[in-house]
């Protein structure tokens, strides 16, 4: 999707902590790319609450960048 493709990209440089970044690589080079999936959806869900309440596609899409 277009919301995690820059997450995806940047291995979640961007939007994690150095430490979580560093044991999400971590669990990909144990577990393999699904762990870039559980993550993302790991990271949606705690957001979930706050994007059910935005009443326009474009305030959430600023929420999830």
């Amino acid at each position: 999707s277009m919301a995690t493709t820059p997450w995806f990209l940047s291995l979640y440089c961007t939007v994690l902590p150095i430490q979580t970044c560093l044991r999400v690589w971590d669990l990909l080079f144990y577990q393999g790319e699904k762990v870039l999936f559980r993550v993302a959806l790991s990271l949606l869900g705690q957001m979930e609450s706050r994007l059910v309440q935005q009443t326009d596609v474009s305030e959430a899409w600023t929420l999830i960048k």
